[in-house]
This record gives structure tokens, C-alpha cells and sequence, in this order.
């Protein structure tokens, strides 16, 4: 067992792809390129930096490691913000993977385990599953504490059915994206087959919960093996919580729409677990939109109670 770093890997012979997309992430990234580089290993790993125009220093960064680990560390700079022009940074990267899995960790996170890789590759290599998730720690970006765990319900290690995943995932945001590993021959299928359902998913992280919950049962490890910085300046969360109520209702309608395809790319097998998370995505799109006749005629009994609790709650105050 080596640490990454003391190792002088091949092409030929990757067994893990890293991804780590970076923008304006300066102050987290030498974290994380150690976290990566820090791993204890048995096999060859590559590191795959996308960095989408960084105004900061990020990019001073990325060429300081490279020139020091050139077989592990292989960047792509781009010259405008891809992001921004709507191209999925995801499916860039996914053409470039050279390894039998692929790991995801964004640049403001990292891993807090030195075994993470091996645990993850073990236990896919193990069972032949698909997708291998694990307990990951919340941390406030500006103080660095831990303000809760991601999943925060209790599950055990071993292997989740696909049934008891998706009801996880679709009732609320469960795995955190540095903890996946996932078979990286799915992954470049998933992005390189024009699926609808992922080109509307607003969120890349939900479609490759999605994606590979209807292809394998998913792995997952009770251990917190990675942190992930909740609210770091720039970061999508961050974004989020500032949107308007008219640019949630557009996020809102894509999911709903995602969904739907999702519902139709799953030949409806599992409607039943979709069902609410359909529903609920086109109340809120519509509510939010200010739709709301158009909301009536969806959820007219839906509609009735909400009005009806506004002034049960009106005469109590």
C-alpha cells in the first residue's frame, strides 16, 4: 500500500478516474488535491481537473501540483465559463477517463479518509454493484464545524436495494456527491447517450443518483470518509438559497419535467415511489410561477386547503 502521491501510474493501468471540477475555489483546493494525493492505495489513480475560468488563483494552484505530479494530474483550463453557456462540465469530463471507476469530489470539498478509494473500490469489486456511497460530514464553509452529517438518518453498511434508494433520495438530498464511486463504463453510457432526464435535471449529482438506481442495487458505508462545505461562496447551494421565487419555480418545473422522463425512462417501474416527488415539483412550479389557475385546475383540492388553512391560520393570530 502507497500513498498516491509516491506513485508513478499508467495509462493503461488506472483503476480510479478522479473528478474535480474547480472554479474561483482557491482557498479550498491545495485541501483537496492533498486529500486525493494522501490516499493509501494499491492501485494507479488519475486526477482529472476541469477548471471552468477561474478569476482567482485556482489556476496558479492546479499547475504548481501538476508540475509536481504530471502522471496523476491532468488539468483541462477553459478560456470562458462553460457553466455559464449551459454545457455540462460532467459530460467533458466524462470523455477523458482512463479508470475502471470514477470518484467525484468538487474543489471547495475533500476527503477525510485515507482509505476511502480502497474501501469503496473493495466493496464494488466485492459485490459488483453499480454505485458505492458513504456517510459524508456537513461543515460550515467560513467556521469549518461540523453542523450535521449527510445521510443524517441511520443506515448500515452493506447493500441498499434500488427500491428503498430511490424512496431515500426522492424525499430528500441523501449522498453527497464526494462520496460517490461509480462504474466508470455507466458513467461515460450515461453521458454520452443523449438521456432526456439528465439533460433536464437542473442538478448533475440527482441524475447520477437517478441513473444508477435503475441500473444496480447501490453500496454504502457507515463511515464519514469526506466533507462537504455547505454554503462556500459561489457554490450552487449558495446560488440557490439567493434565486427569486420565479427562478425557483423554473428549477422546480425542470425537475418536474426530469421526472417525468424519468418516470417513462423506468418504464414506470417505480411510479409509485415518483409519484409525490412528481406532484410536488408541479405544485411548486406553478405556485412559485404564479400560475394560479393553472394551479386550481391541477390541485383544485389541494389548492381549496391551502386557502382554507391560510385563514385558520389568520384567525388564530
Amino acid at each position: 500500500m502507497d500513498l498516491l502521491k509516491n506513485r508513478s501510474c499508467e495509462n493503461k493501468n488506472i483503476v480510479v478516474s478522479i473528478i474535480c471540477n474547480t472554479f474561483n475555489h482557491s482557498k479550498y483546493l491545495k485541501r483537496a488535491l492533498d486529500s486525493f494525493l494522501n490516499q493509501e492505495v494499491y492501485f494507479d489513480v488519475e486526477i482529472l481537473i476541469h477548471d471552468d475560468c477561474s478569476n482567482d488563483c485556482t489556476i496558479s494552484i492546479i499547475e504548481e501540483y501538476s508540475k509536481r505530479y504530471p502522471n496523476i494530474i491532468k488539468p483541462i483550463y477553459e478560456k470562458e465559463n462553460q457553466y455559464s453557456k449551459g454545457v455540462d462540465i460532467l459530460l467533458i469530463q466524462s470523455k477523458r477517463i482512463n479508470g475502471k471507476y470514477v470518484a467525484l469530489c468538487e474543489g471547495d470539498d475533500y476527503w477525510c479518509d485515507n482509505r476511502k478509494l480502497v474501501n469503496q473500490v473493495e466493496m464494488l469489486e466485492k459485490t459488483n454493484n453499480k454505485m458505492c456511497v458513504h456517510k459524508v460530514a456537513k461543515c460550515d464553509s467560513l467556521t469549518g464545524k461540523q453542523i450535521g452529517s449527510i445521510p443524517d438518518l441511520k443506515l448500515f453498511t452493506g447493500t441498499i436495494c434500488k427500491n428503498e434508494f430511490l424512496s431515500i433520495i426522492v424525499d430528500k438530498y441523501s449522498f453527497q456527491t464526494s462520496s460517490y464511486l461509480l462504474d466508470a463504463v455507466e458513467f461515460r453510457k450515461m453521458y454520452s447517450c443523449n438521456i432526456k432526464f439528465i439533460q433536464l435535471m437542473p442538478t448533475g449529482d440527482e441524475s447520477i443518483m437517478l441513473y444508477f438506481a435503475s441500473i444496480s442495487d447501490i453500496d454504502y458505508i457507515d463511515k464519514t470518509m469526506s466533507v462537504y462545505s455547505y454554503l462556500n461562496k459561489g457554490s450552487w447551494s449558495t446560488k440557490f438559497l439567493n434565486y427569486t421565487n420565479i427562478q425557483v419555480g423554473k428549477h422546480k418545473k425542470r425537475c418536474y419535467l426530469a421526472y417525468k422522463e424519468y418516470d417513462k425512462f423506468t418504464h414506470k417501474k417505480y411510479h409509485h415511489i415518483l409519484k409525490r416527488r412528481i406532484h410536488d415539483n408541479k405544485w411548486a412550479s406553478l405556485y412559485l410561477s404564479k400560475r394560479y389557475i393553472s394551479l386550481f385546475f391541477y390541485d383544485p383540492k389541494g389548492v381549496l386547503s391551502m386557502i382554507k388553512n391560510h385563514f385558520k391560520k389568520e384567525k388564530h393570530e
